[in-house]
């Protein structure tokens, strides 16, 4: 196994494991949250300003948190389609749609 990536990838790695918890946090699905960690990834590898970076893990956080933020926008939307109008639809919506979520993962993390 190659142990030599670029910068920019070995320090997402180091970060990979808070990351999926945040975005867990943020979505309340494990695989949701897992599919996010993936499109943060593909996301950070084909940035064209690697080397300007100043605060890597920040710009990880802010690149994983609008993912996530589009996610749950999504998510809402196609609630509300479901649904019928609303007259707002909340930006941090905590969707049910998660399969993990009936099992409410959370109490079980402990």
């Amino acid at each position: 196994m190659n142990n030599h990536y670029p910068p920019l990838t070995a320090t997402y790695l180091r970060h990979q494991t808070e990351l999926q918890q945040f975005l867990w946090r943020q979505v309340n699905c494990r695989e949701a949250a897992a599919d996010l960690l993936q499109d943060t990834f593909l996301h950070i590898a084909d940035y064209p300003g690697q080397d300007a970076i100043a605060n890597c893990r920040a710009f990880f956080y802010r690149v994983a948190d609008n993912l996530a933020v589009d996610y749950l926008r999504s998510q809402a939307w196609q609630q509300a389609r479901a649904d019928g109008p609303l007259d707002e639809v909340p930006v941090r919506y905590r969707s049910g749609s998660c399969k993990a979520n009936n099992n409410d993962e959370r109490s079980k993390a402990g």
